[in-house]
């Protein structure tokens, strides 16, 4: 199989992906000078231009280095030159994750448009060739948080032993949906859900995996992801890396929900070790020794602070040029204090030059972390049911919107017209026509009882199960 390298890969994407709104790396270079210049008063009397990137854009220290940051939202700035990189590690952080998880992945970032991501994922040769059956899985519903375990077998005995030590994780679900495998309509099965008296089995129709159709759609995803890490790391050990697919699938964004399945579970996001901090790259690759991670911590704290003195500063000066526009107190009012509250700080920030000693900087982080780690188990279940509660109005938008969506494209058909019924090809002979003439015989909030010839069908059929016929027969 042909593979693209790294840097033709670049190269294709930058000859497919032209846009000229957006800085070169020399332009964002040449921002970045003027603001320090202006920030260090060099710089008295700047033109229009600059006078527009003062007002757009600030300069920010970033692990030691210098960034440049939209004062709108507070995202970095993005050169050309740099999208393809930032694209690609996001997209194998999410083990080839799609457009829209893409998106939400690269949010820190300002200047990414939706054509550069498309423009990726269509030169990314696993992605184009994802496509995989369908198997089985566990998926909570609400929250599509989804649990992976191996199986050597599909055996009842298997899944059951299985079933037991998820339940035992996360307690038993009030309903258990499942397909009609035999796996799950077995004794054994229904012997271990006994356990769990409130729990409910129940099983999808019959040839419709409709009913299935957030498992179904998990199943390909899971599989699509775990058959590009496979090819990137040439093995074939799907079993070892289940778990980093069950996380990374977990901590995606979700459309349906508006947030990762993590999320919703848990109320937090998953984390990531320490780059959940916001460590620079160029920072965390130093780090190896207790000294690297102090100094690692106090050049983020000291860059934390330097940010929340530039935001007083800017606040100070937006009220002193809303003060100077609306012109001077009357008398009857109380003069306007311009004075802002000085920012109180526990502890003195640690120099990276001359900070305490390894042993101490420790036993006091520690003693930290003692104090802030009571647990206040009233505000985490506040945060996961509100989650929930986000994730529950997301689903029901989506539900509304997909309603709308079918009920446009599949019309209401009326009492005794009749109707064309596909049959499942494990239902027929080779000779066999593939659909049924069936009657209209009634109809109760979308669902219709259908007849043939040969006697009324005894399932429900909604109207995206049956296409109606010009003529009757």
């Amino acid at each position: 199989m042909f593979v693209m390298k790294m840097s033709d890969k670049s190269e294709k994407f930058y000859e497919l992906f032209q846009n000229t709104s957006l800085f070169t790396a020399e332009k964002v270079q040449e921002i970045k000078n003027f603001l320090v210049s202006s920030s260090n008063g060099e710089i008295q009397n700047p033109n229009s231009h600059q006078r527009n990137w003062q007002a757009r854009y600030y300069v920010r220290q970033l692990g030691g280095f210098e960034m440049v940051f939209h004062r709108s939202d507070h995202r970095q700035m993005v050169a050309l030159e740099e999208i393809y990189e930032i694209i690609h590690e996001a997209h194998l952080k999410t083990k080839h994750g799609g457009r829209d998880i893409l998106r939400k992945e690269c949010k820190s970032y300002s200047g990414i448009p939706r054509a550069a991501i498309t423009t990726y994922l269509n030169l990314c040769e696993a992605c184009e060739l994802k496509k995989a059956s369908v198997k089985k899985g566990l998926v909570d519903h609400l929250t599509k948080f989804v649990v992976l375990h191996p199986l050597k077998t599909k055996t009842a005995d298997e899944v059951a032993s299985n079933l037991i030590l998820i339940f035992a994780i996360f307690g038993a679900p009030r309903i258990f949906h499942s397909d009609n495998g035999r796996e799950f309509v077995n004794q054994t099965i229904k012997a271990v859900l006994q356990k769990w008296p409130e729990c409910r089995l129940v099983r999808g129709k019959p040839r419709h995996s409709q009913s299935q159709g957030s498992v179904e759609r998990s199943h390909r995803d899971i599989q699509d992801m775990l058959a590009a890490y496979l090819s990137e790391d040439s093995t074939r050990n799907w079993v070892s890396s289940l778990p980093l697919i069950q996380a990374a699938k977990n901590r995606r964004f979700h459309s349906g929900i508006g947030r990762s399945p993590y999320e919703a579970m848990f109320g937090k996001p998953m984390s990531l070790g320490i780059s959940d901090d916001k460590f620079p790259k160029d920072v965390l690759s130093q780090i190896e020794s207790e000294e690297d991670l102090e100094r690692a911590f106090n050049i983020v704290q000291q860059e934390n602070e330097d940010l929340n003195e530039s935001d007083e500063q800017s606040q100070e000066d937006n009220e002193f040029f809303t003060l100077f526009q609306a012109g001077p107190p009357s008398s009857q009012a109380e003069p306007l204090s311009l004075q802002a509250e000085p920012l109180s700080l526990h502890s003195e920030p640690l120099s990276p030059q001359a900070g305490p000693s390894s042993s101490n900087f420790f036993d006091e982080n520690l003693n930290v972390f003692k104090e802030s780690s009571i647990t206040d188990w009233s505000e985490i279940l506040e945060k996961i049911n509100k989650e929930r509660d986000g994730a529950r109005k997301f689903q029901e938008k989506q539900a509304e919107r997909m309603l709308n969506a079918s009920n446009k494209r599949f019309t209401p058909v009326s009492i005794e017209s009749n109707v064309r019924v596909p049959v499942p090809s494990v239902d027929r002979a080779k000779c066999d026509f593939r659909n049924i003439t069936a009657v209209v015989l009634d109809e109760d909030n979308g669902l219709y009882r259908l007849g043939t010839s040969q006697g009324q069908l005894q399932q429900l059929f909604t109207r995206n199960q049956f296409e109606p016929m010009k003529s009757i027969f």
